[in-house]
């Protein structure tokens, strides 16, 4: 049963990745009811969080942002290696929805925790994380003020992360 959770995971994002929102969409659905019968919250917490990019993409904001608080409900505490994939999608669900503070804060909070190790899960992250931070630096309306230089850092040590998981 816990394999059959991976594999789930790992079809919903080959589907996502490939373009095939439906058939990503209906895995992450499929996961979520395996860990709900299973009482797992760590693939309960993945289901919600590897669709919140499928959500995004499908323009369904409200269901992308009631995913995105589930999952950090339930991954700040069982899975670390999650986190930055929840937060950094999350920042988009939040941009998107116009909650400006809310996104900087998930885009940190992926930066801080994510790390260079090249697993397949953290691209979501960092595509999340990194547009989420360009569009906040590109709304800035003085690009000398402080806000600017800071969300010009932020994204400067997102691209560094960024190029070490390319590697």
């Amino acid at each position: 049963k816990y394999s059959a959770g991976i594999a789930l995971a790992v079809r919903g994002f080959v589907s996502y990745s490939s373009g095939h929102l439906g058939e990503a969409l209906d895995d992450y659905t499929q996961l979520l009811a395996s860990a709900r019968a299973r009482s797992n919250r760590e693939h309960e917490g993945w289901a919600r969080s590897f669709v919140v990019p499928v959500l995004l993409a499908r323009n369904e904001l409200e269901d992308a942002q009631r995913m995105t608080d589930a999952a950090m409900a339930i991954l700040d505490q069982v899975d670390p290696l999650t986190v930055p994939v929840i937060h950094g999608t999350g920042s988009q669900a939040r941009l998107r929805v116009g909650a400006i503070g809310e996104a900087r804060a998930s885009a940190e909070q992926a930066l801080e925790t994510i790390d260079s190790t090249p697993i397949f899960i953290y691209l979501a992250g960092f595509a999340g994380f990194m547009d989420t931070l360009l569009e906040l630096w590109e709304a800035e309306p003085d690009p000398t003020s402080a806000g600017a230089r800071e969300l010009s850092e932020l994204t400067r040590r997102g691209l560094k992360k960024m190029k070490t998981f390319a590697l």
